[in-house]
């Protein structure tokens, strides 16, 4: 299952099915619209400035994706819990269908499947390899629209939906298209869906999000334990 992989390197995100509407300000409108361009910015800044103040963020998930598998689609839903405590760790653990954990921890990334007993890692040169354009969440000096661009904005009540698109295709993990959804009222990321070069769509919702002092986090919850006779590759050397 190579789902959970795609979605550690291109996805943390908390959205609701009410939020996922179309987005009705294009690109092209947004060129005549400055006031519109400044409020996605605003939007964008207000993102930004939640994860600089969270050293820690605690949630649910549950992850819907559909793949595109060589003109075939099939669909999958997937939960479990996600962690992050700055500067450098980070944890996606899936309990359903099938128990599988991404560990980032001291600049290596550890990819277990207890079903299949084996363990994959690979030591990463950097924060923004570990995390792609989630950066933002653990690197303070990380910018999205330094990588990315705006073409939609929608506002809505109580969130505002800003729709990006990759400045340049080498450094954005085949992303073609991100969905943000905001919280007005504090700039925490309520959802985002992506889609890939490869037609694949991922959305991840998440509930009881908690961060900062609300958040208690042990230093075991970033160790990893392994079946006995658990196969592990190593992507550094066995490659």
């Amino acid at each position: 299952m190579t789902t959970p992989i795609r979605i550690f390197f291109c996805a943390f995100s908390l959205f609701s099915t009410a939020c996922l509407l179309p987005l009705t300000v294009e690109a092209t409108e947004l060129k005549q619209k400055g006031d519109v361009m400044q409020e996605a910015e605003r939007s964008i800044a207000n993102l930004e400035h939640f994860f600089r103040t969270s050293v820690k963020i605690k949630a649910n998930f549950i992850q819907h994706s559909r793949i595109n598998a060589g003109g075939i689609q099939r669909e999958e839903k997937s939960e479990g819990y996600f962690l992050l405590e700055k500067p450098d760790h980070m944890k996606w653990e899936y309990q359903k269908p099938e128990r599988e954990i991404l560990l980032v921890s001291d600049h290596v990334l550890r990819y277990y499947t207890p079903e299949d007993n084996q363990l994959i890692i690979r030591k990463l040169d950097g924060i923004e390899e570990s995390v792609g354009y989630l950066s933002i969440l653990m690197d303070d000096n990380k910018h999205l629209l330094s990588s990315y661009k705006i073409s939609g904005f929608h506002d809505l009540t109580d969130l505002q939906q800003v729709i990006l698109k990759p400045i340049s295709e080498n450094d954005t993990e085949n992303i073609e298209t991100l969905e943000l959804h905001i919280k007005k009222k504090n700039g925490e990321l309520v959802g985002i869906i992506f889609e890939d070069s490869f037609g694949n769509r991922t959305a991840v919702s998440f509930s009881k999000l908690r961060r900062g002092e609300e958040v208690s986090i042990p230093p075991s919850a970033f160790q990893l334990e392994v079946a006995r006779g658990t196969e592990i590759i190593d992507m550094d050397n066995n490659f």
